[in-house]
């Protein structure tokens, strides 16, 4: 019996298979009875999935394959009682349709406010391939957004934009009939995480994938978005405190 939920299905038609790996920081993971729930759109196609192996403890692990009318996504997911929120990212998309298609891919879980702010750091990389061989393969920018962006709450009224790579325009074309074209790689913060970012009450950490793909071709894409947050004054104080101490103790 499948474990997902379709909630609306897209008119566009594509076929997609990727994976989506995440490690989340919860500050009250302990309180979940079950699984936090795990939500993931393609275009207009919205699924969420709440079963999960493992334990607050251990933490939760998903893994699913979900069949929709626009195709399918292949996605494991980890959430892990650490003190980084990790969202991993692998997708593989091609356009069916006998036209260049506007897609948006997004993958999103719940995460512990980051009042103080946060280190964050992100990447991605992948390609464009000329799938049936007409000699034509490209992805574009769509609609002026960046290709990879990385925040909280993508599209709710709460969104908050945290990091972007490979901003608009973009254009990216394979060389030659069945070749394929490198798409960055691009990153910020990494290692690390060590780029400052804002603060935030909680919400759903998110990542949205946004371009163009001609038809009857392919696109790849993975990457990283992690979060970490900077401790309140008093604890950074007092942490600074622990470390002199220690040190002392150890002349």
């Amino acid at each position: 019996m499948p474990r997902n939920t379709i909630a609306s299905a897209a008119t566009r038609k594509f076929a997609v298979v990727g994976t989506a790996i995440a490690s989340s920081a919860f500050a009250s993971l302990a309180a979940y009875a079950d699984a936090p729930t795990l939500a993931l759109t393609l275009n207009s196609s919205t699924w969420t999935d709440r079963t999960a192996e493992g334990d607050a403890s251990t933490g939760f692990v998903y893994s699913n394959l979900l069949e929709g009318a626009e195709g399918r996504l292949d996605y494991r997911v980890e959430v892990l009682p650490s003190g980084q929120s990790v969202l991993g990212f692998s997708f593989d998309v091609v356009n069916t349709t006998g036209a260049t298609q506007l897609y948006t891919l997004t993958s999103a879980i719940a995460v512990a406010g980051m009042p103080n702010g946060c280190l964050l750091g992100a990447s991605i990389g992948g390609s464009v391939s000329d799938a049936n061989f007409d000699g034509t393969a490209t992805l574009t920018s769509a609609f002026g957004n960046p290709l990879f962006w990385g925040g909280i709450d993508f599209g709710g009224p709460s969104q908050q934009q945290l990091a972007t790579l490979i901003n608009a325009p973009f254009t990216i074309s394979a060389p030659f009939i069945g070749g394929t074209a490198s798409v960055g790689p691009a990153s910020i913060g990494l290692p690390g995480p060590s780029a400052p970012g804002s603060g935030f009450a909680g919400g759903f950490q998110s990542i949205a994938l946004r371009f163009a793909l001609t038809a009857g071709d392919r696109a790849s894409f993975s990457g990283v978005f992690v979060l970490q947050p900077v401790p309140a004054p008093s604890a950074l104080a007092l942490l600074t405190a622990s470390a002199l101490i220690a040190k002392r103790r150890r002349r």
